[in-house]
C-alpha cells in the first residue's frame, strides 16, 4: 500500500523504481545490440541508441545523489538538487527514444510538469518587500509578512521562501501559518543547515528585509486532519508550526485538537505562548526541557 498523501516519499519511490528499470532497460539492450555483429554502432549511430545513451548517462547523476545516504552527507543539497533538474534532460531525450511509442507517454506528464512550473514562476511567486525577521533566541527566527495580492489561505500549508540579499538560488520549504495581525502570515525557521546559520548571522535585531514567497501549497500534514473529527498532535521544536496552523483553522469549528508540543528552545516557547491563542476545547500540553534558562 502507498501513502499517496506523502508526496515526497511517492516521489522518492517512483524514482528509484524508474532508476532500477531505465538501467535494467539499458544494459540488456546494449548486451542484445554487442551480440549481433556492428549492430553496437547503433548506440550512437541511431536515435534510439543515442537518446537512450544520455539518458542512461544521466540517470545515476538525477538519482543516486537523493538516495544513496554516504552522497547526501558529502554532497550539499543545492548540488544534489542541482544535479536531479538534469531529470528534464533525461525526460527530453525519452520522449525522443522511440516517438512512435512513447512520445505523449512521456510528453504529456513534462508538458504538464512544464505547464505547472509556468504557472507557478508567473501566479504563485510573490515580492514581499518589506518582510520583519526577528529572532526568537538563538536558533530561531520569525518572519512576518503581509500577504500579497493573489496569496489565498494559509492554513495548513507551506511555502518556499527565497531571500535575495542570502542567496538567489536556494528556495527553501517552511510551513506558513496566519500571523496574529489580520491578512498577515508567518514563517518560523530552526538553524540546522549553511542556510540556516547564515541568517541567524545576518539577522542581529529585528529588520525589514525583502523575500520571494513561491506559495501556498496544500501541506501533507492536513490530509489526516480533513478526515478526523478528535486530532491529538505531537510535536518537537520548531516542528509545532504546522499543529498551530490547524489549532487556527478549526478553533471555531466542532472539530478538537490535543497538542503535546516538546521544546528546549525558550525564545520559541515563550512567542508562542504569548501570541497564539492555543484554543479550550482540547488540551495544550507544553514540555519546556531547555537548561540554557528559565522560562519568562
Amino acid at each position: 500500500w502507498i501513502n499517496f498523501s506523502d508526496y515526497h516519499h511517492v516521489h522518492s519511490l517512483f524514482g528509484i523504481v524508474v532508476g532500477l528499470e531505465s538501467t535494467s532497460h539499458a544494459f540488456f539492450h546494449i548486451v542484445r545490440w554487442a551480440r549481433r555483429k556492428d549492430d553496437i554502432q547503433l548506440l550512437w549511430n541511431s536515435q534510439t541508441g543515442l537518446t537512450g545513451l544520455i539518458a542512461i548517462i544521466l540517470c545515476p547523476f538525477i538519482v543516486l545523489p537523493m538516495t544513496v545516504p554516504y552522497l547526501k552527507k558529502q554532497m550539499s543539497f543545492e548540488w544534489r538538487k542541482g544535479l536531479h533538474y538534469l531529470s528534464i534532460i533525461w525526460g527530453a531525450a525519452l520522449m525522443c527514444h522511440a516517438p512512435a511509442r512513447i512520445f505523449w507517454v512521456i510528453g504529456i506528464p513534462f508538458f504538464i510538469y512544464a505547464a505547472d512550473k509556468m504557472m507557478e514562476g508567473f501566479l504563485k511567486t510573490h515580492l514581499v518587500e518589506s518582510a520583519h525577521f526577528q529572532r526568537l533566541g538563538d536558533t530561531s527566527c520569525l518572519i512576518s509578512f503581509a500577504n500579497p495580492p493573489g496569496f489565498g489561505r494559509q492554513n495548513s500549508a507551506y511555502v518556499y521562501l527565497m531571500l535575495p540579499w542570502l542567496s538567489r538560488y536556494q528556495f527553501h520549504a517552511f510551513t506558513v501559518f496566519p500571523d496574529i495581525k489580520a491578512n498577515h502570515s508567518s514563517i518560523c525557521i530552526h538553524k540546522c543547515g549553511d542556510w540556516t546559520q547564515k541568517l541567524m548571522k545576518t539577522i542581529t535585531t529585528p529588520t525589514h528585509k525583502p523575500a520571494f514567497v513561491v506559495g501556498p501549497f496544500l501541506s501533507p500534514f492536513s490530509s489526516p486532519a480533513m478526515d478526523s473529527e478528535h486530532l491529538v498532535a505531537v510535536a518537537s521544536g520548531i516542528g509545532v508550526t504546522p499543529a498551530i496552523s490547524l489549532i487556527k483553522q478549526y478553533s471555531s469549528t466542532s472539530r478538537r485538537l490535543n497538542l503535546i508540543w516538546i521544546c528546549r528552545d525558550a525564545g520559541l516557547v515563550e512567542h508562542f505562548l504569548q501570541n497564539v491563542d492555543f484554543g479550550s476545547d482540547g488540551y495544550t500540553l507544553i514540555y519546556y526541557t531547555g537548561r540554557d534558562r528559565e522560562l519568562i
